[in-house]
This record gives C-alpha cells, structure tokens and sequence, in this order.
C-alpha cells in the first residue's frame, strides 16, 4: 500500500506543487484583506467610543446638549472616504438611511421577480392584502373614534388596536383624553427621551449583599431613627394596631397613609393613636390601586413630607403595609441599620434583565385613570441606563431619599417621567435610579424582608379588572408556611399575613419574638373584623348589609323572648326594645381561624331609656351530604358565598350576606386521591324550584377545590335557593343559600315600585339563556306553580309586612347564640354585660390593645 501510495506522488507531483502554490498564495491574499478588514473595524470602534466620551461630556457640561454629530468628529480625521461611509452608514442616522438604500426596481430582487410573473404576481397580492387589512383596521379606528360620543377630542388619527381598546373601554371623558393624549404623543415619538444619562461609576449591576449575624449590637454607636411609612387599606383595625404595637419605639416615627376609600380604617386608626407624638398621618390621601402609577406617586409624596417634617430627623426610610409583621425585635433592626447607614436596601429581580422586562411588561406604555391601568401600546427603553427591579418594599438611607425627591438632575427627571407611564412603577424606579446614579455602590440586593410565594396560587390574573395586565401577588402566611421565615440573610419582615385568612400563624411569631401572651391570654384566639358602619358612605353592599344587620336586631329580642321561661318568668316589659336605625356596627368573629358567625352593634329605645347592645348570630348548617359513596367520598364540604377569593381560597363576603345583585359562587372541597378523575354536575334552584343553571366539571386526582360562578341575569329571586351536586345524574350532595329580600335602597326604605323589580327575579324569567327543562326528571321539584304565584305576592311587599318576610327567612338561616349590654343594663337582668363575654366585639383582647409609652420606650 505504501509503495503504490508513492508511486501515485512521483508521478503527479507537478499538479501538487501546482495545487499547492495556489492554495498558498490565497491564503496571503484572503489574510491581507482580513487585516485591513481588521484594522478599519478597530478605527471605526475607536471613534464610535471617542463620539460616545465626548457626547456624555457635552451632556455633563450642559444637560439640554445634544449628541456629537459623526461628521464634526470625521471633518478633522484622516480616513479613507470608504470608511467615513462606512461609519455614517452604521451609525443610523438620515442620511444613511436614505442615500445608501438600495434602489428596490433595479436590485436583484426585482430582476428575480421579473423573470418569475406567477410568484411576483403571489408578492403583489400579498402586499395588496396586507394593505388592505391595514387600511381596513385604519379606517375601523377612525370610525370607533369617529362614531362614538366620548366627550373627548383626540388630537390625531388613533392607530394602535391597544388604545383603540382601552378607549372603548374607558368610562369618564377625563379619562378617555388623557388615554387619547398619551397616545398620540406616542405615535410622535414624543413620549419618551432616547437617551437618559447615567452616573454610576462602575459598569454593569454594583449591587452587594451583606452577612448574616445571629444578633446585631450598637457598640457605643449612636442609633439610627427610623422613619416607618405605613400604607394600610381594608378595615383590618385590629391587625394594624397589632402590628404597630410590635414595632414601636418612642425614638422612630411613624407616618401612615391610609387609601382614600378606607373610611372606616382613617377614623378608627386616628382615634386609637391619638396619644403618641411620634404617629401622625397624611394631610392628603391617594385610591391607589394594584400595579397603578398612583403608587409611586404615593411613595414619593410620603418622602416629600417626612423631609418637610423638621422636628423629624430620621435617617431611614422604610414603607410597610397592613399585612406586614415584624420578624425580629425592633432594637435588632436600629442595630443592624446603624452598622450600615451608608447603605440602600432593595430585593432586584435575579433574572435576565431583558426576560424580566417584557414579563414586568416594562417595554409597554400603561396610563392610570378611572382607577384603572390601561395598556396603550409598546415602547422602546430609553439608551444609556441599565433596567432593574424586583420588590416595591424597601429600606433607604436619607441621602438618597433627598437625593429621589429633590433632585432636577436628568437621570431623575426623566425616570419619574418614565416611570409615569409604567406598569408596577414601585417595583422598578427605585433600583434603576438607584443603580444609576452615583451612589450606585450602596445597594444591598436585600429588601429586609420574607415574602411567602405561591406562584400556582397567586399567579391567577386576579387583577385583570383593574389593569391590562396578569400579574402576581404573594400568598398569606399560614402554620405550614413558618418554616420560611428561617433564611441565611438578614431579614427584619415578613408578608402576607392577614388575620382574616390565619391568626395561628401570627401568634406563633409573637410568641416567638416576645413570649409576652399566652394560650390563656384573653382573646388570643379571637378576632373580630368589621364590614359595616353606619358612618361609611352608602356603597354597594349597603342595602344588603343593613337589611341584614337589622333583621339580626330584631331576633335577638324574639331571642330574650325564648330565654325568659329559663329564667322562671315572663319577659319584663323592660327587656321589651325598639331597634333604632342604622345598626351601628357589624362584625366578622372568628375564633381558632374559623368563621363563629356576626356580631352586630345597634341601638335600642327602652322603657329605660337608650341602650346600646350586641348580638351574635351564628349561621345555621346547610351543607347535606345524601350519597358519599364512590369519588364521592372525597367531597369535605359544599359551600356558596360571594367574592371568592382564588389565591386564599376564601370568601372575601365573610358573612355570605347574599342580595339580588349579588353573584354567588358554589365551591367544593376535596380530599386528594390517586385514583381517575371524574365528572360532577352543578345544578342551581331559585325559590320557585325553576332550575337557574346546570353546569359539568371534572375533579382531578389532586384537585383541593372547585369552583363555579353562573353568568345570573339580574335580580336573583329572594328566598331559599338550593344548589346540587349531581354524580351519574343521581344526587350525592345538596345545601342552600339565602337570597334576602332588600328593605333599603340607596339607604332609604325601598317603595312599592322598586321592590316590584328588585324582588321579581331576571326581567325576561330566565338567569341564563338555556333551557333546563329535561333535568327536571332528576331533581323531581315540585309546587312549581305554587312557589311561582307566592314569589310574585311576596316581590310586592314593603313596610312591616316585608319585614316579616325577611326575618322569616333569616330565621331559616340563622341562629342567635347569645345578647350582651355595652353599659349596664339594670331594668334587664337577662342581659349580661358585654365585657365579661368572650364573642363580644367590646371583649379583652390583648394583642390588639395599646397602652402607655413604658421607660424603655415601647409599648409591649
């Protein structure tokens, strides 16, 4: 083989020298013109970079400077007129845009179209349907503009379908301008900067962590004061008294906003911290809503004020909310701040930048109004800056509050602007300005805090009714869930806790952190929500609640009624009340995280005079399992309510108070199994035994729970409705639901005319469009026609007689379980006082009560 292989070589070595000369002298040639290649690259990068140091050095002498234009750079440079083609060429600017373009009738393309007529004619075609279908959307939101009375004047030819949405959409005329404004500004160009400058001294994220320590100690340092801005909304009284008292120290200060809807929560709160100089609240107050610019906004107008404050001289900024709660003592914080006054506390995102901008949705413009975030279309972020974010809940020294407030620099004047237009702006402005600016070396990526997620719960779009977005929202801490608060990082916080949701896991933390209540501490377990006030403004549930809460009233005297023969004797005429309108409270009482029933305040006008009691009423059991046999098995409950809650799978209507407007939801909660998935039917009945609606779902192995909310024509019909849970079309579970008839409307006593439609039922006879009629074989109802000519007597009644009928079917639901006096009630000995009963909204309950500054200036 080896000598074939050389007797090959001899004979044709000629060609190969040949061969291999060529080969030779192409590769001189191709390394040659990579060098030049190489060498223009390097120029041209190196005048792209002496055009960016002197643009940012024009801007730092004179902030409204332009940029360098490339031909003042190239006038004075020897190069090649080639290369400064080359540079103006790459550099996007109009001229290159223009002139260098390639003439589309005489390039290659159009010679290869020519010379195939059948695919040019396929081209010409698509472009003409692309411009037609973009003529047609034109022209669609010319006429949407065009043909709907907005009340409003836009100010160009509105082509994006996001705003053409969101102004379809928009209710006031304000609004509707402002979304019309905003987007023919975008369609300018004229929105956004193109350039925001930034003054970090170093490249890429400069953000540090900080070590853990077991405990933190002052050391002879002077302390830092903490100025706490608290952003509480609900009616959550108890709990936010709760947290303030773990968190207070007479040498911080506290500064609470409270959301210009929560009437309720500004009275009681500005009552119960009267007496501590170091709390005061807003002058002004914001409705902010999830995601919403108003946020921001808020944020920054709290900083404005607590700089104004003089005789407050704070050095750190930290914002809590009503679900927040400390998780370590408050002298452990100042401790640890003290050590690191010079630093800037934040929790960035851990992810790609660019992955964490389109899912924040930081590359879309948004606009607040109507209390609600509207998408209007996409942007570009401006160059220069680095995009960062993560938490909206932060710890920040006062140099850089100062510096985010006051400053008129460019790099914050043009993100406030920015951020204006953006959705979940506190998540985000503060680490990119922060980032930026040239106190960039004090970020810690550490907010201080825990947050318990859930994405598979908390990720459910549940705010889609109030932005153009889906987002997420942390989950409320449970005992499961306690675990988490261990870390190996310094965390001071934790969130979500609601009471509401799980009281247990908030007391384990107290009893951690302070061990100063017990199991047998008055009202440990207990806890008590309000719903309704009679000093609130008249809202939707209004109607619904007071016709309720007074219907309460009055059994609790047919309730002493009941009780006298215990007691060896008739009623006293003394015991004998009138309930004097508005109730005045009504409460949600939990006991041990679970619903205990309502307890209502109301006035009463005696033979003794006026009184003020309580009652507690206790809802009766509805829920009826008939066949638990096979999958069945699984079914732990059958439960209706209003406003559920998907992420804490709760019902946001603790009492279940249900009116004619009102949609109701069933819900079923399941044990989990190994075994096949099945199919359940969900089967509606109105008082009138008429069949509302049937619904199919199928129960996964692991399903926890399943819900339904029927699409119900408005009004329901008051009375008993029934909801069934069908397997194999055979009935395994059944409960019911009470739809109460309305004694108020807008506040005030409901006429014969309102009650007529109020109470009738859907005005075409139907919930939904379908037709039931073949289930009624299954369910077998009955008195059809009977309960149909009752319901129509009873739509008409008003005064005492509608009275009647609702105490009537309240008394089907409900049960009083006890009646207390908030004072003395001496002419009733039957009734006791309500602050020896534990039920009692006037009960001790320790872990919410305040009391006096003590010598080591707390308050627990």
């Amino acid at each position: 083989m080896a000598v074939r292989l050389r007797r090959v070589c001899l004979r044709y070595r000629r060609i190969l020298f040949v061969a291999l000369g060529i080969l030779l002298f192409q590769t001189f040639i191709a390394w040659n013109f990579y060098t030049i290649s190489q060498e223009e690259n390097e120029r041209i990068q190196e005048l792209k970079d002496r055009i960016k140091r002197e643009s940012e050095s024009r801007r730092k002498r004179s902030p409204g400077a332009g940029s360098v234009d490339l031909r003042e750079v190239l006038k004075g440079e020897e190069t090649s007129t080639e290369l400064k083609k080359r540079i103006l060429g790459n550099s996007g600017t109009r001229e290159s845009k223009f002139n260098d373009a390639p003439d589309r009738k005489s390039g290659s393309n159009s010679d290869f179209l020519h010379r195939n007529p059948a695919l040019e004619n396929s081209v010409q075609k698509y472009d003409s349907d692309s411009e037609k279908k973009a003529s047609i959307w034109r022209n669609h939101a010319a006429q949407s503009n065009k043909s709907r009375d907005f009340s409003y004047v836009p100010k160009c030819e509105i082509k994006g379908k996001d705003a053409v949405s969101a102004l379809s959409r928009a209710k006031t005329a304000q609004c509707k301008q402002q979304l019309a404004d905003t987007a023919c500004l975008m369609q300018e160009g004229k929105l956004f900067p193109e350039f925001i400058p930034r003054y970090c001294p170093v490249d890429g994220k400069p953000a540090h962590k900080v070590p853990m320590e077991e405990d933190y100690f002052l050391h002879g340092r002077t302390p830092v004061r903490i100025a706490f801005v608290m952003v509480v909304h609900g009616r959550a009284i108890r709990q936010v008294k709760r947290l303030l008292k773990a968190i207070y120290h007479q040498d911080h200060y506290y500064l609470i906003h409270v959301d210009k809807r929560s009437h309720y929560l500004h009275r009681e709160l500005q009552e119960a911290f009267k007496p501590y100089h170091n709390i005061r609240f807003t002058t002004w107050r914001m409705s902010t809503i999830w995601g919403g610019a108003s946020l921001l906004q808020m944020l920054l107008r709290c900083m404005d004020d607590l700089r104004a404050m003089y005789d407050w001289r704070w050095d750190f900024f930290i914002n809590l909310s009503g679900t927040d709660y400390p998780t370590k003592p408050i002298d452990q914080l100042t401790a640890f701040l003290t050590l690191h006054r010079e630093e800037n506390f934040l929790k960035s995102h851990g992810r790609d930048d660019n992955r964490f901008i389109k899912k924040q949705g930081l590359d879309r413009v948004f606009y607040e109004c109507d209390t609600h975030m509207w998408r209007l279309g996409d942007r570009k972020i401006p160059d220069g800056i680095l995009i960062d974010g993560g938490s909206d809940w932060v710890a920040l020294n006062r140099a850089f509050c100062d510096y985010v407030t006051s400053s008129d620099d460019e790099l914050v004047t043009s993100l406030k602007h920015f951020y204006k237009y953006t959705l979940l702006p506190a998540e985000s402005f503060f680490h990119t300005v922060l980032e930026n600016s040239a106190m960039c070396l004090s970020m810690v990526d550490n907010n201080l805090r825990i947050t318990n997620w859930n994405r598979k719960l908390g990720c459910k779009c549940q705010y889609k009714h109030i932005v153009d977005w889906c987002g997420c929202s942390p989950n409320d801490f449970k005992p499961d869930d306690f675990h988490k608060l261990q870390t190996n990082r310094p965390t001071f916080f934790a969130r979500k806790f609601e009471a509401v949701v799980n009281q247990d896991v908030i007391n384990q933390l107290d009893f951690f952190l302070y061990n100063d209540l017990t199991a047998s501490s008055p009202g440990i377990n207990s806890y008590w929500e309000s719903f309704f006030h009679h000093k609130d403004p008249h809202d939707k549930h209004t109607d619904t609640y007071r016709t309720h809460l007074e219907a309460f009233a009055r059994m609790a005297q047919l309730s002493l009624q009941s009780a006298a023969p215990h007691y060896g004797k008739r009623i006293d005429r003394k015991c004998l009340y009138t309930v004097i309108s508005p109730p005045r409270e009504g409460s949600v009482y939990m006991r041990g995280d679970h619903l205990r029933g309502l307890v209502v305040t109301f006035d009463v006008e005696s033979e003794g005079g006026e009184e003020t009691l309580e009652v507690w009423a206790v809802p009766r059991k509805m829920y009826k399992l008939v066949n638990p046999a096979g999958p069945i098995a699984r079914l732990l409950s059958l439960e209706v309510g209003s406003d559920w809650d998907l992420k804490e799978r709760i019902f946001r209507n603790m009492g279940r108070l249900i009116g004619p407007h009102d949609s109701p939801t069933v819900i079923q909660r399941w044990s989990k199994s190994d075994g096949a998935n099945f199919i359940v039917s969900i089967v509606w009945v109105d008082p009138a035994n008429t069949i509302a609606a049937s619904y199919d779902l199928t129960v996964e192995p692991d399903a926890e729970f399943s819900y339904h909310t029927p699409p119900f024509q408005k009004p329901l019909k008051p009375g008993a409705w029934h909801v069934y849970l069908l397997h194999h079309w055979k009935i395994v579970a059944e409960t019911a639901f009470l739809v109460t008839p309305m004694a108020y409307k807008n506040n005030r006593p409901i006429t014969a005319a309102e009650a007529a439609t109020t109470h009738a039922g859907p005005s075409n006879g139907t919930y939904i469009d379908r037709d039931f009629v073949s289930l009624n074989s299954f369910l077998k109802l009955k008195d059809v026609e009977k309960l149909a000519a009752a319901a129509k007597l009873n739509s008409r009644k008003t005064g005492r007689e509608l009275e009647g009928w609702i105490d009537q079917l309240v008394l089907e639901f409900w049960s009083v379980a006890d009646v207390c006096s908030v004072a003395p009630f001496p002419s009733c000995n039957m009734v006791k006082q309500c602050q020896v009963t534990t039920w009692s909204t006037f009960s001790p309950d320790t872990k919410s009560q305040l009391g006096p500054v003590m010598p080591d200036g707390r308050i627990r």
